[in-house]
């Protein structure tokens, strides 16, 4: 295939698979400001009783996961295995005293196989099924600009909380650009507030698709090789095209759909889908997304309100919705991105970040163009625009949240408009007569209940 090249530079001795061992070394050796190891290590974990740590596991957590994660010990009891961070020499010491404290035995014991990623998270491989995924703990120890990085209970529900609602919309509503990868299970302590959260790999634990991070898009070397892969020797114009309007889009279908926009939305945050010959498939995927503004007027209209007490109150936004993007922010940029680049960058991402963000929402195009971009493009760092969403240019956005919500109806029981309708993968409630006519629903293969 064209992109084997590209591939087979990963050690061939690896037992992940072509995907997964990719990403490994796009977040360790194609990060412009820390290049770190992609060699495997045995990680070392504590075993803890389940029943003495608070837990949240989606009922759709793979099995494949909840095993590697979950065992029965030898005394008949389900027993976690809570990684330890090889790079912390400080908050691992608090799990091990208080375990101590509850005279759980504290010996450090061997099972994944683990890689380092860009950030605190390390991949965890399962020897016995080769399956692959995220876990993260806190650290005092990172990659980058970001050092001691706690991780505690309240940051591990949100994503928790936040993971369940946006993939039960993902069941109900069909979207162009926009994917994410779920978190689909956490560990706290609550005497000491330390958590351990796990998230999934999406479609390269499945060897499906290859997925690379933003700041390797733009890594001077790599962003370079992948866009003459491709067929182009102008990485700064192939990029701006096939990553940073896609990225846009994707972003405008996340925040019209949820009410969410992220407070740190840099490089690490966003992921851009490959197919198997490193060609981008026009998704983008989402990771970490619990670190996000929650626009408070939307997400009653949704008719999330237990959403918003259990979410951060200072990340709760009141008649404004904030947008920013820093696809460089904390990172170095690359020999073909200056200062008049980033510019461009960051006003075609607006451009497209509007225009999708009206599309969904009916909020007028020259409602959204009148707020300006701000930020200094010679930082390298947040473009951002902040939304007064007052007013009757907004209505349509807050009288739809149900509707982009995944329902058929608003929510006075009138039928969506037809520009969501035909994005709905659900069947029709009974007594909307002649809707199909109007709207027919797409069709996806091997899910029920749809109407073809």
């Amino acid at each position: 295939m064209a992109g084997a090249a590209f591939v087979l530079s990963v050690s061939e001795a690896r037992a992940l698979n072509a995907q997964v061992a990719q990403l490994v070394k796009w977040e360790t050796g194609s990060n412009a400001v820390a290049e770190r190891s992609a060699e495997k290590i045995a990680i070392e974990h504590f075993e803890i009783p389940l029943s003495a740590l608070r837990s949240d596991l989606s009922k759709e957590i793979d099995p494949r996961i909840k095993s590697a994660l979950i065992f029965k010990g030898e005394d008949g009891k389900e027993y976690v295995r809570w990684i330890i961070n090889p790079e912390d020499t400080k908050w691992y010491l608090k799990v091990e005293a208080w375990m101590k404290s509850k005279n759980i035995p504290t010996t450090r014991h061997k099972y994944f196989n683990a890689y380092m990623t860009a950030s605190r998270s390390f991949i965890l491989e399962d020897p016995k099924t080769g399956y692959a995924f995220s876990g993260k703990v806190s650290t005092n120890a990172t990659g980058g600009h970001w050092r001691d990085k706690d991780f505690p209970i309240s940051d591990a529900r949100q994503v928790r909380m936040a993971t369940d609602h946006v993939k039960d919309v993902e069941k109900k509503i069909e979207f162009q650009r926009l994917k994410t990868l779920a978190e689909p299970a956490m560990f706290g302590i609550e005497e000491i507030d330390q958590a351990f959260g796990i998230r999934s790999l999406g479609d390269a634990a499945e060897g499906k698709k290859f997925l690379i991070p933003a700041f390797s898009v733009l890594h001077g070397e790599t962003g370079r090789k992948l866009a003459a892969l491709n067929g182009s020797n102008n990485p700064a114009e192939y990029w701006r095209e096939n990553f940073n309007k896609p990225l846009a889009e994707a972003l405008a279908e996340f925040s019209a759909t949820y009410g969410l926009t992220y407070d740190s939305g840099h490089g690490q945050n966003y992921m851009l889908e490959l197919d198997e010959n490193m060609k981008p498939t026009g998704k983008v995927v989402l990771r970490d997304f619990a670190d996000s503004y929650a626009q408070r007027q939307y997400m009653e209209s949704l008719g999330w309100d237990n959403f918003l007490k259990e979410w951060d109150a200072d990340n709760i936004a009141d008649h404004h919705m904030m947008m920013a993007v820093g696809i460089l922010h904390g990172n170095n940029p690359p020999d073909w991105i200056d200062a008049a680049e980033y510019r461009r960058y960051s006003q075609e991402f607006f451009e497209a970040y509007d225009k999708k963000f009206s599309e969904a929402t009916g909020v007028p195009l020259e409602t959204l163009k009148a707020t300006s971009i701000g930020g200094n493009p010679a930082s390298f760092s947040y473009m951002h625009k902040n939304y007064a969403t007052k007013g009757k240019a907004w209505d349509s956005w807050r009288n739809n949240a149900t509707c982009l919500g995944g329902s058929w109806v608003d929510a006075t029981g009138k039928p969506c408009p037809q520009n969501i309708r035909k994005r709905l993968l659900t069947k029709p409630p009974a007594g909307l007569e002649g809707l199909l006519d109007q709207a027919p629903v797409p069709c996806v293969k091997n899910m029920q209940n749809l109407v073809h």
